[in-house]
């Protein structure tokens, strides 16, 4: 239990001030961390990478990785902890990882006006495409970067006719250049990407496996519901929650894994947003009720299922009566509370 429920609703609560209130709540929830082994293990593959090239001979051309995962399994968080992790002994002015995404235009100059940008080089996007990759591979070397991580790309197959010549421009201006080896990230459309390039797919010698979790098997039913432990915990300990909502007890576990398809995002977000239906309410705790709404709320509006596990009698799971024509206008109120909140920041 926690010492004090930080987001308890005063007597006279206001809109405005419940609007700020499961705002800030929101906020916690989204910087919660919780251990994840597949995640760990994977970032772990991914720093090997980099630990792996460092007895290369001076000039040497770099090889790299690739993580191909479908959507929502947590591709991008492994990335943020492999970076962390790297950079978290640096000296001043060395950044080992380096991490980037992808711009959704997916063109030729999205990747060094993405490095210029990680390092808060001004006017990024000013000059020739040669003429930024030599500013963004001169920074690279100035700070001392050993991995490239590459993030969403997976973008760049958005124009088929120039997708191999985004993947071909980072073999000759970093792997070929003897900078760093590459970690290329995305789903499975970056594998499109990459066996349009084979010259850059067969320098890619080690595969990070990161996949959803399967009910069925008996390890990932272990993760999946230590997971949601530590999760509930969490809540409970930083306030957003006055008892603990059991998620791993039961058949809650069960059937939060099939409604996301074991894809971690889709988890995370439904107890997102169970944990706000039990906020608006001023509930000390997620009811199972909550649950099912946020399944209708995410996964059903993602198309991850098509029927409910919570409210689906044919999973053994009680049918509790949720007037889901309340759901347009919780939505509706909840674009009042975001509204209030970025209009009370201005």
């Amino acid at each position: 239990m926690s010492a004090e429920w930080r987001f308890a609703p005063s007597a006279a609560e206001t809109p405005r001030q419940r609007s700020r209130r499961i705002g800030k709540a929101k906020s916690v929830y989204d910087a919660l961390r919780c251990d994840f082994p597949p995640h760990t293990d994977a970032a772990e593959d991914i720093l090997s990478i980099m630990h792996g090239a460092e007895g290369r001979p001076p000039g040497a051309s770099c090889g790299g990785g690739f993580l191909v995962a479908p959507i929502g399994v947590g591709k991008s968080e492994t990335l943020k902890m492999a970076e962390r992790a790297a950079n978290a002994d640096a000296a001043a002015g060395e950044r080992p990882a380096l991490r980037i995404e992808i711009s959704v235009r997916g063109t030729t100059d999205s990747v060094p006006q993405a490095i210029l940008t990680s390092f808060g080089a001004k006017r990024p996007d000013a000059g020739k495409e040669s003429a930024q990759w030599a500013r963004a591979t001169d920074l690279m070397r100035q700070h001392q970067v050993r991995l490239l991580l590459i993030d969403e790309f997976n973008r760049a197959a958005r124009r088929p006719t120039i997708s191999s010549s985004i993947a071909l421009s980072i073999q000759e201006r970093i792997m070929d250049a003897s900078i760093c080896p590459v970690v290329f990230a995305g789903s499975e459309k970056a594998d499109t990407v990459l066996r349009g390039a084979p010259s850059v797919r067969e320098r890619l010698d080690d595969g990070v496996d990161l996949q959803p979790l399967l009910w069925e098997r008996e390890a990932d039913r272990e993760l999946m519901t230590e997971f949601l432990a530590e999760l509930d915990e969490l809540m409970v300990d930083e306030g957003l929650l006055l008892h603990s909502a059991n998620l791993a007890e039961g058949d809650v576990p069960k059937f939060l894994c099939r409604a996301s398809r074991g894809k971690l995002r889709a988890i995370v977000k439904t107890v997102r947003s169970a944990l706000v239906l039990a906020l608006r309410r001023g509930a000390v705790t997620i009811a199972r009720e909550d649950l099912a709404e946020g399944v209708q709320q995410y996964c059903i509006r993602q198309r991850l299922v098509g029927r409910n596990p919570f409210l689906d009698r044919a999973t053994g799971g009680p049918a509790p009566q949720i007037d889901t024509t309340c759901q347009e206008a919780g939505d509706a109120e909840g674009m009042e509370e975001d509204e209030a909140i970025e209009e009370e920041d201005v």
